[in-house]
């Protein structure tokens, strides 16, 4: 059976919030997803859901073709799922933490143990308690714990969250190695770099799902040949903003411009209208948080 997850018109509200929106998502072979959104967008209901962990007020999912709330059992066996917050005993320590997990799946041996452990940097560390463990230690370990089954579809939720740049980005390599040997990983994460490296995003507002392309894709669709001006600015910068009708953070204003030329000689003119004075002028290629903001009109950070 073919990796597989499929997600359709789920809904979940806590109280008055509608944390989740009718969503519906299909990923039928193996790839690195992120779902991409700043906090409270409704990622991590949404992961739980899809998890088995929240039951959702409506919708359908199923994995590898087995309906997740129809039959739980069956469908979590092709699951592992690392939440964000561990999943594991930190008074225990690494090895002991594993052996647990192994032994409530049932017929997983200290070999598959010692493997998965030593693909994911951990063996040497057996003897360590978790309480001593780094933040990136841990996070590898909370993967370690939901890959010991080896399921075919592996959910998790802001893997990279506290993490260094350099640990983030090897750990995302690492969870494209594990993509290309045939695992569907759908990864929440509130970084735009981290969804740079993946396959396909899907960028979650307000909990629903308003774009879902290659990071390529998305970007050419909505940024086609256009750059990303930055210009800082001393005194008011609106009036710039305004005439670029780009966005203001700090006094700096962010714009797409398509004629960059163009733009600087009308932010000139209109910073002179407005008695400030343009500091500095960036040109860059637009990222993943610039396609965020231009789809939605929010920030991920």
């Amino acid at each position: 059976m073919g990796a597989s997850l499929e997600v359709s018109n789920v809904s979940k509200r806590w109280g008055s919030v509608v944390a989740v929106d009718s969503v519906s998502l299909s990923i039928d072979r193996p790839s690195l997803v992120a779902l991409l959104g700043p906090n409270g967008a409704g990622k991590s209901t949404l992961l739980n859901i899809v998890a088995g962990v929240v039951p959702p007020d409506s919708g359908v999912v199923k994995v590898c073709s087995v309906d997740l709330w129809a039959n739980p059992r069956r469908a979590k066996k092709f699951l592992g799922f690392a939440p964000q917050e561990g999943g594991f005993d930190p008074r225990a320590t690494v090895a002991e933490n594993a052996l647990y997990v192994a032994s409530l799946y049932g017929g997983i041996d200290r070999a598959r143990v010692r493997a998965v452990l030593e693909a994911m940097g951990l063996w040497e560390l057996r003897r360590r308690l978790v309480s001593k463990l780094s933040g990136g230690e841990r996070k590898k370990l909370s993967i370690a714990l939901a890959l010991l089954h080896d399921p075919p579809v592996l959910l998790l939720d802001e893997p990279t969250s506290g993490l260094d740049p350099g640990a983030r980005r090897d750990l995302m390599e690492m969870l494209r190695s594990m993509a290309r040997r045939g695992k569907v990983v759908l990864v929440s994460t509130h970084i735009g770099s981290d969804a740079e490296l993946c396959d396909r995003i899907l960028l979650m507002h307000r909990g629903r799902i308003v774009m879902d392309s290659s990071p390529t894709e998305a970007k050419e669709r909505v940024f086609g040949k256009a750059k990303i001006v930055e210009i800082a600015v001393e005194g008011d910068p609106h009036a710039v903003a305004s005439a670029l009708r780009g966005s203001v953070s700090d006094s700096t204003v962010r714009a797409k411009c398509e004629n960059v030329s163009s733009c600087v000689s009308i932010a000139r003119d209109a910073a002179e209208r407005a008695g400030a004075r343009i500091v500095e002028i960036r040109i860059r290629e637009p990222t993943i948080d610039d396609l965020f903001v231009e789809v939605t009109g929010a920030r991920l950070g």
